[in-house]
């Protein structure tokens, strides 16, 4: 179930007169180990004691996480495959993003790369699609070809 479905629950309960104990009871009864936690239906009851109306989560400040879109993630991933020595500054300046946002995208093809070998050396060939071998495999083979 969803954040915000639990929410609107939280809240109706909350305005039939129930309290934090009472919701968090009623929670389990129904929902038992995925019901929110009692920290969370206190939070959400002060919430709308406080007035709130809405159930989505608030803007929250920093940055926004457009850096990582599919585009800029393929175009990281072209940049290095054209040029494997090029340096994190240069790929940041050459998509547009900060040198912080391509960190995380090589952690992320460091750890692909590190797995097709490992995958490589222990079938000592590149696996077939009819072989018995997960497809998380064939899409990171896909990805570095």
């Amino acid at each position: 179930m969803e954040k915000i479905e639990y929410r609107a629950i939280i809240k109706f309960l909350y305005l039939k007169g129930n309290t934090s104990t009472q919701i968090k009871a009623e929670l389990d009864a129904v929902y038992e180990d995925s019901a929110p936690s009692f920290a969370t239906v206190k939070r959400w009851v002060a919430e709308f004691k406080r007035g709130r109306i809405s159930l989505a989560d608030d803007e929250r400040s920093g940055r926004p996480t457009t850096a990582t879109t599919t585009d800029n993630i393929e175009e990281i991933h072209q940049v290095i495959m054209d040029n494997c020595q090029i340096k994190i500054r240069e790929i940041a300046e050459a998509v547009g993003i900060s040198k912080e946002r391509v960190y995380p995208f090589l952690v992320h093809f460091i750890r692909a790369r590190s797995s097709l070998i490992l995958i490589l050396i222990q079938y000592q060939t590149v696996p077939r699609p009819d072989d018995e071998v997960d497809c998380k495999v064939h899409e990171t083979l896909a990805f570095h070809e």
